[in-house]
């Protein structure tokens, strides 16, 4: 058998079971109730013994939230990838090798730094699905699976779902390499024009789009094209090759989308 079958999750569960008496949810919330308390003591110049224990509180969050983070991004890990060996059993080989390797131990360990910057579970479930797409494609660069994972934990969940309508309305563009053709530009404008035509932007969010667009520029994702013809605040963005590939790193194991 594999080491990403019943095992991996039971182990996990293990985990759990065996932090003390009560889970890291539990105690962060604990504390996160009393540190508000603690504050207003300080406040009040109560002394060096409030300042210590406040300290040390902050210590316990940040520990307990990092732990939370550990256990579900790792149940998330395990389940991807049984789901490459469940759903690719003809690729079974190639998956053993790759999660094998030392690249695979790379990539995990530099997961595990962005790991506890994530305030959602949705970006620890992004994250998991950035390795487990890349272990499938057997993909391990480092650089640029860095810049992926980043992006998986800092983007808010209105940026990706923006990304993924720009990639539906210009993945034909990357598919036909349009990238060094004289007529890109005119094949981003048309394909913007057809975009704002399905209502994918509504004036009614443009301050929300807006900062979507700041975030993914950012990122390398998408670049803003100069074009007259568009109003203010509807301005094209073209995709660019990063954020395709960042789409296809982030699709659910199996779809063949």
């Amino acid at each position: 058998m594999h080491q990403f079958d019943s095992r991996s999750g039971a182990a996990l569960t293990q985990l759990k079971i065996e932090n003390l008496s009560k889970s890291p949810t539990d105690r962060l919330a604990t504390k996160l109730a009393s540190i508000g308390a603690k504050l207003l003591e300080l406040s009040g110049m109560s002394g060096v013994s409030v300042l210590t224990d406040f300290v040390l509180d902050l210590k316990g969050i940040a520990a307990d939230k990092d732990e939370t983070n550990l256990i579900f991004f790792g149940e998330n890990v395990v389940s991807d990838i049984g789901d490459l060996y469940r759903i690719y059993k003809e690729l079974k080989d190639q998956l053993d090798e790759v999660v094998r390797s030392n690249r695979f131990g790379v990539v995990m360990a530099n997961a595990t730094l962005h790991v506890p910057r994530a305030n959602d579970p949705r970006c620890l479930k992004l994250l998991s699905l950035v390795i487990a797409n890349s272990v499938k494609l057997n993909d391990l660069n480092p650089a640029a699976l860095d810049e992926m994972m980043r992006a998986a934990v800092e983007l808010r969940e209105q940026d990706v779902d923006l990304l993924k309508k720009i990639y539906d309305s210009q993945e034909g563009i990357i598919r036909r390499g349009g990238r060094d053709s004289t007529n890109l530009y005119s094949e981003v404008q048309s394909a913007w024009g057809e975009f704002l035509k399905s209502g994918s932007l509504r004036d009614v969010k443009q301050l929300t789009y807006r900062s979507s667009f700041a975030r993914l520029e950012s990122h390398g994702l998408v670049q803003q094209i100069s074009a007259s013809q568009f109003g203010i605040g509807q301005e094209p963005y073209m995709l660019l090759e990063e954020g395709a590939e960042f789409i296809k790193r982030i699709k659910e194991i199996g779809d063949k989308n």
